[in-house]
């Protein structure tokens, strides 16, 4: 027997089928293994410096085949993405903000420290106490951060107000760039994570 012309036209077309059935089929097996496809994190200014870089080449060095999505945002932005299926999920300071519609889990402990550059007046005027502190410049995470709750906290628990001369930032080449001299002489007093 021999395929006329309209026989061999679809015998192509069917080799065409089975072979994109089996890659259907393979493309959905390295999904279920996690093989294959996306994972969209969200990352906030805690997360974003260290532990994510080291977890996504830990993970892409496994899958290499997995596709990583990192959108940098605040707890007000990312929280309703990822109650939106838009994140899979968020990386960052464990804050109350999330409320019970998100299960948060502690990976690590992070202090709170403060950085200035090297030869910052804070530095040579011996044990700096908070007053002292706050007669810099300072750049400090945005209000929507649970990093700057825990700092409004601190400043109320030791009876202190806020800084007066500050910048909220949570870009961290921006902090980079805000760090050398200013206009004062010194370099802003920064918090952020250790």
């Amino acid at each position: 027997m021999r395929p006329t012309v309209y026989g061999e036209a679809l015998v192509g077309h069917a080799r065409a089928v089975v072979a994109e059935i089996r890659r259907a089929r393979e493309h959905l097996t390295g999904l279920r293994q996690g093989q294959d496809g996306t994972v969209t994190v969200g990352t906030l200014l805690a997360g974003a410096n260290v532990l994510l870089p080291r977890a996504v080449a830990r993970l892409k060095q496994e899958r290499p085949r997995l596709t990583i999505v990192v959108r940098e945002g605040t707890p007000d932005v990312l929280h309703p993405a990822l109650l939106g299926g838009e994140l899979d999920l968020i990386v960052g300071r464990v804050g109350s903000a999330a409320g019970d519609a998100l299960r948060q889990r502690m990976l690590y402990r992070e202090p709170i420290r403060l950085a200035v550059r090297a030869g910052h007046p804070l530095l040579t005027e011996g044990p700096a106490g908070g007053t002292d502190a706050l007669a810099h410049p300072w750049i400090l995470p945005v209000e929507q951060t649970a990093l700057r709750q825990e700092l409004g906290a601190l400043f109320a628990d030791r009876g202190l107000p806020l800084p007066t001369d500050w910048v909220e930032c949570t870009s961290i080449p921006t902090m980079r760039a805000l760090a050398p001299p200013d206009r004062h002489g010194g370099a802003p007093a920064r918090t952020g994570p250790a």
